[in-house]
């Protein structure tokens, strides 16, 4: 037998507390009948957040990045030589992943660039 969740109409297994589709309270409501539950179907929780396993974890609140920051990071970032320095200065001094991922992506950016501007020249050389 399962559980059918009133909200969401998603049938849980017979033991489970919670819908695994919606996080619904399943703790007063009666399996239904007729239905039956596979040996599978096991309605366990992560541990660091007491979300149920198979869903989409709840991650810790972030704080987000204001419109003013990244106003001030792409007017930087069009400084030469600059943004190198903020990208550095993000890295180490930021807390906020957002800002970090975005100096990561751009020193990989960065990197493909110079990449490009030593092998194409070297590459297209033989045919001056």
């Amino acid at each position: 037998m399962k559980k059918v969740c009133p909200k969401c109409h998603y049938e849980n297994s017979a033991d489970a507390l919670y819908c695994v589709n919606c996080q619904a309270d399943l703790k007063g409501f009666i399996p239904r009948e007729g239905t039956q539950t596979n040996s599978n179907d096991f309605t366990g929780y992560n541990i660091s957040n007491m979300t149920p396993l198979g869903r989409q974890l709840r991650y810790p609140y972030q704080e987000d990045v204001s419109i003013a920051t990244w106003v001030g990071v792409t007017l930087g970032m069009s400084i030469p030589l600059v943004n190198i320095i903020m990208l550095i200065c993000i890295l180490v001094f930021t807390s906020q992943e957002s800002l970090k991922n975005y100096a990561i992506a751009q020193f990989i950016v960065i990197g493909i660039g110079l990449v490009f501007l030593v092998v194409l020249p070297i590459l297209f050389s033989s045919f001056y």
